[in-house]
């Protein structure tokens, strides 16, 4: 909502109205860090491990009918209508899930846990993050070897180390680091890692692609993304349903094997002479190795 009136607190307050907006979006991510890991948290909880692949594959193509649904609709809308309409259509989907929530999700809470905050891990975390982000985005302006720049990843190199030296001394750590002695948990991480990276180091570069070199409007680039989310969401329940049969390794293998064969097509198709139904197979093939990583992935980490 502050989002969607952001022109209007600046108009009240005499602040940009672009500074008023990521002012906004870190309100915005200050909640979705709040939320996402308790979805995890509440799956694990709720379900047997049996049925944990399972339950992680409806969660992963409920994401994917998000990611599927969202450029659509976003497209649509900031094509017909103000912008701002992209931010208040959630709105009434949050009102929705907050009633939701608290009807529906069981309470839980971890007996051990001692209810102290980590302030030491949230600031050094917080701010090498920060320094590593703001590099990396500002590098092209400012020029790689700037000052600022190389301070940037400098910084977000001695405060990460500091943060992993905070966490290995804190009575109560945000990041327990004993996790990472858990093979399946460290591998899964660093294949959350390197899919993340495949995927939206391709997918945002996409996006701009379809609409800045072939000229699509935000509804018909958010069109030509079709094929991944809807292959993506009907193959990650089937897949994590396997992974409570067979086991996670293989699915795995298979599923990041067809990722990477899907990003290389859709990079060969990449030309001032590409459709959008150039990227239709490719977009395929990458969203059927997301949906085979996805939920196998998650439920061998949890």
């Amino acid at each position: 909502a502050l989002c969607a009136g952001s022109t209007l607190i600046s108009q009240a307050t005499g602040i940009p109205p672009a500074t008023a907006l990521i002012a906004a979006r870190v309100l915005q991510g200050v909640g979705g860090a709040m939320m996402m890991p308790q979805t995890l948290s509440l799956i694990t909880v709720a379900f047997p491990p049996q049925k944990r692949g399972s339950a992680m594959g409806v969660w992963g193509s409920v994401v994917a009918l998000g990611a599927v649904l969202g450029p659509i609709i976003g497209g649509w809308l900031v094509t017909n209508y103000a912008w701002e309409w992209v931010f208040l259509i959630n709105v009434p989907v949050g009102i929705a899930a907050i009633l939701a929530t608290l009807a529906i999700v069981p309470e839980s809470v971890d007996p051990f846990a001692s209810g102290r905050v980590d302030w030491g891990g949230i600031l050094l975390s917080g701010l090498g993050t920060f320094a590593l982000v703001y590099a990396a985005i500002e590098g092209n302006a400012l020029g790689w070897t700037s000052p600022i720049i190389l301070g940037s990843f400098a910084a977000s190199i001695i405060l990460l180390t500091l943060f992993i030296w905070w966490e290995s001394r804190a009575d109560d750590p945000m990041l327990k680091l004993e996790l990472f002695a858990i093979r399946n948990f460290s591998v899964a991480n660093v294949l959350a890692m390197a899919t993340s990276f495949g995927m939206l180091g391709v997918f945002f570069p996409m996006t701009v692609f379809l609409q800045g070199a072939l000229g699509l409007s935000p509804l018909e680039a958010g069109l030509a993304m079709l094929p991944n989310g809807l292959v993506l969401m009907f193959v990650a329940p089937t897949a994590g349903r396997l992974s409570d049969k067979i086991g996670a390794r293989w699915i795995l293998v298979t599923g990041l094997s067809l990722m990477a064969v899907g990003i290389v097509a859709m990079i060969r198709q990449i030309s001032p002479d590409a459709t959008q139904w150039s990227f239709v197979l490719p977009l395929a093939i990458t969203g059927l190795g997301m949906g085979m990583t996805f939920a196998p992935m998650t439920a061998t980490a949890m």
